[in-house]
C-alpha cells in the first residue's frame, strides 16, 4: 500500500487489525489477526546497523513517543525507505506492530537543518519508550535548537539544577550516561560524547 496514497487517511492513526477497519478516503479495507499499524509523523533520532542487511530506527512520535523499529533490507542501495528516515528528518512514518515495531512505510516532510545531533541524543536519552511528550513534540516540530528548552520540558531546569557531584557549583554540562549535571571542575574523566554543553 503506498504510503502516499495511505496517508491520507490521517495525521495520526492506529489500526487494530482484529476488527476490519474501513480508511473511507481511499478505499482500502484492512482486515488481519494480532497485527497493529500505526500511522504517524515521527523525529528520526537515531539510524545504525541490525544484521547484514537490516536497518534499526529510533523514532520520536506525536502518538508513540519514543519507539525503535527495523527497517528491512534497510541497508541494500535499492531501499526505498532508508533516505526518508536519517537522523534530523521529520517524516510520515507507517508502523506494523506484531511483537517488534517494523517500518512499512516512510515519507520524508521535512529535514531540521538547526537539530543537532546531541540535541537528538539528549531527546533519545530522557524519554521513555511508549509515552508521548506532547510538549516536547510541538517544539520539536516547530524546529526548536534549544537544549535548555527540551531540558526544561523534560522536567531537568537547567536554572534550577546544582551539580551532582559537589553540589554546590552552577552545572557546566548534564550527563546522558547518568542524567545528571555536572560544573566544569568535575567534569574530568567524562567523554564529551557523553555530555551535553550548556
Amino acid at each position: 500500500m503506498p504510503c502516499s496514497n495511505y496517508c491520507k487517511v490521517a495525521r495520526i492513526g492506529m489500526l487494530n487489525r482484529k476488527t476490519p477497519f474501513v480508511l473511507r478516503r481511499t478505499g482500502f479495507f484492512v482486515t488481519m489477526t494480532d497485527v497493529r499499524e500505526y500511522v504517524t509523523e515521527s523525529v528520526v533520532l537515531d539510524k545504525e546497523i541490525k544484521g547484514e542487511r537490516d536497518l534499526k530506527v529510533v523514532l520520536f512520535s506525536e502518538a508513540l513517543g519514543r519507539v525503535s523499529a527495523t527497517v528491512t533490507s534497510g541497508q541494500k542501495i535499492t531501499s526505498k525507505l532508508s533516505g526518508h528516515l536519517l537522523p534530523m528528518k521529520f517524516a510520515l512514518v507507517r508502523l506494523i506492530e506484531k511483537n517488534t515495531f517494523h517500518v512499512a512505510d516512510a515519507l520524508e516532510i521535512r529535514s531540521y537543518p538547526r537539530l543537532n545531533l546531541s540535541i537528538l541524543k539528549l531527546v533519545q536519552s530522557l524519554v521513555s519508550d511508549r509515552e508521548p511528550e506532547y510538549r516536547l513534540w510541538e517544539s520539536l516540530k516547530s524546529g526548536a535548537d534549544d537544549g535548555h528548552e527540551i531540558l526544561r520540558i523534560l522536567g531537568y531546569d537547567p536554572l534550577l539544577a546544582l551539580c551532582g557531584s559537589c553540589e554546590s557549583e552552577p552545572p557546566r554540562a548534564f550527563s546522558f550516561r547518568d542524567l545528571m549535571y555536572y560544573c566544569r571542575a568535575c567534569l574530568s574523566g567524562f567523554n564529551e560524547h557523553d555530555l551535553y554543553l550548556l
